[in-house]
């Protein structure tokens, strides 16, 4: 697949307010590179995995489904998959 963030972006400044799909594009890019992979996305949430770790962000004011369930390691608790408004896992 090729790359869809032109080069000349990575070797320049991004300005503001860019096209939701131009913004898209470049998280994409650099998550990749980062190792960051997205999992699903949600309705103003997201669920993201880094190497072994998976990282919830609920950015709405009302609890979020994610699907998601295991061990916190936030709180060292259970985890059912119910991430509050503006909850992270």
């Amino acid at each position: 697949m090729p790359n869809p963030v032109p080069d000349i972006i990575i070797k320049q400044k991004v300005g503001c307010n860019l096209e939701e799909d131009a913004l898209k594009a470049l998280v994409r890019y650099i998550s990749e590179n980062a190792g960051i992979q997205s999992i699903r996305e949600l309705p103003g949430a997201a669920i993201i995995r880094r190497e072994k770790c998976t990282i919830l962000l609920n950015y709405n004011d009302v609890p979020v489904e994610t699907g998601v369930t295991g061990r916190s390691l936030l709180t060292d608790r259970p985890f059912d998959g119910l991430l509050p408004g503006y909850g992270m896992e």
